[in-house]
């Protein structure tokens, strides 16, 4: 009996040794995927911990091109912003639109030299249409004057002395246009008369006087139209009597103003 139970010991030993070699391989598999798991959380870990580059690296998006935010950036946005100040009479806010004579010049006396520049193209001066300034931040090319002048009308004096404006490039900001010393040292040597220069009774930024013009205008026009239309209507009666003469009377009345 002891022989026996010795040798079921020994066989039921080599089965579990078999076995244990069986799976040994799959105990390897498990024992390295643990290994590796482990690793890769590790590394996560160390990833996560690590600083973040900065944007200094990134390219830098271009600045924008600094603007002029009186829209004096070309000769058509100076004229019409002077033309804007001198309506409302804000002499003040049309001496932005000249240049200065004097690096230190006191504002009051550039305001009073936009009340004379208004004067003269009230009485006598013009500027140029609308649609023939420049919307070029660098001027007209084929005027036959400096890259950095631009004529842009003539004042109400004997000399018709041009206007002319200047371009510069203040610091720090975009190049602008602006009324020449040139032409405010004429205005300065030369003023407008004092009658021209005070200020008239004024509607929707004209003078009065210019509407009451305007309206004598239109009305002379208008009498002029209905005395030539009348004595048409008379020669016809005379020339052209009869039924014809009538039909065409009446087509000329149904043109003539009330």
């Amino acid at each position: 009996m002891t022989t026996h139970r010795s040798l079921l010991r020994i066989v039921d030993a080599r089965s579990h040794l078999r076995t244990l070699i069986r799976c040994a391989p799959l105990f390897i598999l498990l024992f390295g995927l643990a290994i590796a798991t482990a690793t890769a959380s590790a590394a996560n870990a160390q990833s996560a911990a690590a600083p973040v580059p900065t944007s200094a690296a990134s390219p830098a998006t271009p600045a924008e091109p600094p603007t002029d935010p009186l829209g004096r950036e070309t000769p058509r946005g100076t004229v019409t912003g002077l033309l804007v100040a001198l309506a409302r009479q804000d002499y003040t806010a049309a001496s932005d639109f000249l240049q200065p004579l004097a690096p230190k010049s006191k504002p009051e006396k550039t305001a009073n030299l936009a009340r004379f520049l208004k004067a003269s193209l009230d009485n006598g001066g013009e500027l140029l249409p609308y649609a023939q300034l420049s919307n070029d931040p660098l001027g007209r090319r084929d005027d036959q004057l400096p890259p950095d002048r631009e004529k842009v009308g003539t004042l109400g004096d004997a000399q018709s002395t041009p206007i002319v404006l200047v371009r510069s490039e203040p610091a720090g900001s975009a190049p602008i246009w602006q009324v020449s010393k040139a032409t405010l040292a004429h205005l300065k040597q030369a003023p407008p008369p004092p009658e021209q220069v005070d200020e008239a009774l004024q509607l929707a930024g004209a003078p009065l006087l210019d509407w009451l013009k305007l309206l004598g205008l239109a009305a002379g026009s208008f009498l002029f139209y209905w005395l030539i239309t009348s004595a048409l209507l008379w020669l016809t009666g005379k020339l052209l009597p009869g039924a014809r003469s009538k039909f065409l009377l009446h087509f000329v009345q149904a043109g003539l103003p009330p």
